[in-house]
C-alpha cells in the first residue's frame, strides 16, 4: 500500500514489534529482545509503544544506547 503525502509531510512506522503486539513471533521484552528468539535484540522504531512520540528519532537513539549498554552487561 502506497500513499502519496504532500511535500514536507512525513510518516513514521513504529510499534510492529513492541511488547503489546498481538503476533507472538514479533513480541519483545522490556529490553527489546525477541521473546521467541533469545539473544536477538531489536533497537529500531518497531519496539516503540504505539502511543510513542510523533517524531521518534531521538527516542530511537536513546533506546539503542540503553539497549547497547544492556547487551554489553550480558557479555560480562
Amino acid at each position: 500500500y502506497f500513499k502519496k503525502f504532500p511535500i514536507g509531510s512525513d510518516a513514521h512506522y513504529t510499534s510492529t514489534m513492541s511488547q503489546n503486539t498481538s503476533i507472538e513471533e514479533l513480541r519483545t521484552n522490556e529490553n527489546g529482545e525477541l521473546i521467541k528468539y533469545k539473544n536477538l535484540f531489536i533497537t529500531d522504531a518497531s519496539i516503540l509503544p504505539p502511543d510513542g512520540p510523533h517524531f521518534p528519532t531521538f527516542q530511537i537513539m536513546v533506546n539503542s544506547y540503553k539497549l547497547g549498554k544492556h547487551i554489553v552487561k550480558l557479555d560480562d
